[in-house]
């Protein structure tokens, strides 16, 4: 039996309530991310400790060792799907339910890392209140779990010298690729994947085997070395929260000294410290002991505090007089413990201790066993047939018809008609649309109401297309440099070419803008660029110029609660929020077509004639900040028809 360690739990409280600091982001704790790179060392020191006595003792199985991580992983794991899923599907709409179907079953099967790598920011404020967000980590730790007690039963048989210099090695490799990614042009991979983050859970298990094979009694005779590597360990994870933040490089490098901390502090104990002492105190182990669930909990509870509005809440008004002293990442992270801390520690108590204790004792074992990986598995089937219905459309129709009229109103009139990527036929056409998600929005209003029998279209969201541009792309699903090369090898005659982007957007993305440009003279070279092509294989240009932004309440949103009550009563407080920068935008735009020699759609003449409007009297013309409803499709297109009989 190993010797139970209290100032390990210690740690577990210490690194999931900096990850909760940094979820509700509280600019003091901007490495607070570094929580999971603790709990990583922790965990590969505690399965190699584990593990590797069995096998050297030779008691260990495999059906054991996945039994226990079965019993220990999952029943707080199926409680969080189950809830979330269950919340998602009252309050989310379609698109936003079917992407949370895909997470459901990609976190279900331990594989979301896998599906976050394609495109995923974790430090993108849009992509941190996802609910399943925070379960990549869990993914890595499934796969680390698959591969190395295969390994470590090999390493196990040779003589403990090279155990430890082959686990070395293989640590400094996973180190040397993380470090080449992160710092590269695979970030997003570098965060997410196991190769690259191998290095941390190696770091806890060569601690584990450094001790065992040396019987815990490393540096025995040597106190005071002994005393003053636990303190460099400490100093080296608190240098690090203090030098690190979102935008740092990470892993690789970055990540190393934190974890090296962290194995320090495990390898070298001082129990009569005073930092152990903390460590090991009530209030720390009772946090460590439930941090499994509570680490679990914490991002929904995010992200239910999130889809309430909580971002809306005036702290300043006279309903909140006393809370104005408290910052408003303060209120969510008090709130987030407020709801996510009861909820793991009822879940340690009532549902994770006696299954454990059942099966210590031997009772309904493999009902118990079978019947959570069933659990889980159903959890990915309903998430996989989510997603491919396109997020249960039919619960609107079944349980809320005007929330299923909403779904309708609120589709995408790009998506219901056209695909993404490059869609050029064979056949000939009258026009081509360039651009990304927000070009988007007029392709239908603008083939309607021009009268084209016959379009091709390059676009995807999030990519810019323009000729020249060097983009950083974050997904991964269509490449935005493949559709660009084909956009401008196409030699195909157009009459019209319709070209756009969000002009707002994309801030550090275009890697080779003029420094010390604008946010609008910045595309000024690749506007030229992308003119001048199109203009010399004989088409007219026209240039879609700054786009409206609302203020757009997810309260819109169909879901099971919308009423017509509610929904008219949110939409009566949407407004344009960006009229100032439409305006300049206008003015450029129109200098720049007459000196480059194309013509501008501005979408301001759109919505502001005679003042700006963001919906009709019944629909809204947004289904979010920026793209257009079928209500908004068609009122742009009305105005268009008029624009274009005079």
């Amino acid at each position: 039996m190993l010797k139970y360690r209290s100032d390990i739990d210690g740690l577990r409280a210490i690194a999931v309530v900096l990850v909760i600091l940094f979820h509700a982001g509280l600019a003091p704790f901007s490495a607070g991310f570094l929580g999971v790179d603790i709990f990583f060392v922790i965990s590969g020191f505690l399965i190699t400790q584990i593990i590797y006595k069995e096998m050297t003792t030779t008691s260990f199985t495999f059906a054991s060792f996945y039994k226990r991580r079965v019993v220990r992983l999952l029943p707080a794991l199926n409680l969080t799907l189950l809830a979330v899923f269950l919340y998602g599907f009252v309050v989310l709409d379609n698109k936003a339910f079917d992407i949370l179907g895909k997470e459901t079953f990609f976190s279900a099967l331990g594989l979301v890392n896998l599906h976050y790598a394609q495109g995923a920011n974790y430090f993108d404020a849009t992509d941190a209140v996802k609910p399943l967000i925070h379960l990549w980590s869990l993914g890595v730790e499934e796969q680390y779990y698959l591969v190395w007690p295969l390994l470590l039963l090999v390493l196990a048989k040779l003589p403990p010298r090279f155990t430890l210099a082959i686990t070395a090695l293989l640590l400094l490799v996973s180190l040397v690729y993380s470090e080449l990614a992160a710092v590269g042009s695979h970030q997003t991979h570098a965060y997410y994947l196991p190769q690259f983050r191998a290095f941390e859970l190696l770091i806890g298990s060569l601690t584990a085997l450094v001790l065992h094979i040396n019987h815990g009694a490393l540096l025995q005779q040597n106190p005071a070395l002994r005393r003053g590597l636990f303190y460099l360990g400490l100093i080296m994870i608190l240098a690090s929260l203090i030098a690190l933040n979102k935008t740092s490089t990470f892993p690789g490098i970055n990540a190393l000294w934190a974890c090296l901390g962290t194995a320090l502090i495990i390898a070298f104990p001082q129990p009569k410290s005073a930092v152990s002492s903390v460590l090991s105190s009530k209030a720390f182990v009772s946090v460590g002991l439930i941090s499994y669930p509570l680490y679990l909990f914490h991002q929904p509870a995010l992200f239910f505090l999130n889809s309430i509005g909580l971002d809306s809440i005036d702290l300043s008004s006279s309903n909140f007089a006393p809370l104005r002293v408290i910052s408003a990442p303060m209120m969510t992270f008090v709130l987030t413990m407020a709801i996510a801390t009861p909820l793991a520690w009822l879940t340690y108590k009532k549902i994770e201790l006696p299954i454990r204790n059942a099966v210590r004792a031997g009772k309904h074992t493999l009902f118990i066993v079978w019947g959570l990986v069933a659990v889980l598995l159903g959890l990915a089937v309903l998430g996989l047939f989510t997603a491919k219905s396109g997020g249960i459309p039919q619960r609107f129709q079944w349980l809320n018809a005007f929330a299923h009229q909403t779904a309708q109103v609120h589709q995408s009139p790009f998506h219901m008609h056209y695909g993404k990527g490059a869609q050029i036929s064979e056949q000939p056409a009258q026009a081509l649309f360039i651009g990304d998600s927000t070009l988007q929005n007029y392709v239908h209003p603008i083939k309607n109401a021009y009268g084209f029998e016959q379009v091709d279209m390059i676009t995807r969201g999030g990519c810019v297309l323009l000729k020249g541009v060097e983009f950083e792309d974050k997904f991964n699903d269509i490449s935005c440099d493949d559709i660009r090369q084909q956009a401008y090898e196409n030699t195909k005659h157009y009459d019209v070419v319709f070209i756009s982007q969000s002009w707002n957007s994309y801030r550090g993305k275009l890697l080779n803008a003029e420094a010390g440009a604008t946010t609008l003279t910045r595309w000024d070279n690749f506007i030229k660029e992308t003119v001048q092509h199109f203009t010399a294989l004989g088409s007219e240009v026209y240039v879609i110029a700054w786009h409206p932004e609302v203020n757009y309440n997810t309260a819109l949103s169909p879901n099971l609660k919308l009423t017509p009550a509610s929904y008219q009563a949110v939409m009566a407080e949407q407004v344009m929020t960006n009229v100032k920068d439409m305006e300049k935008g206008k003015a450029h735009f129109e200098q720049l077509g007459n000196a480059l020699g194309f013509r501008v759609i501005h979408p301001m003449q759109l919505f502001c004639e005679a003042q700006c409007v963001t919906h009709s009297q019944e629909w809204s013309y947004f289904s979010d900040e920026i793209h257009f409803t079928v209500e908004g499709a068609n009122f742009v297109e009305s105005v268009l028809r008029k624009h274009h009989a005079h």
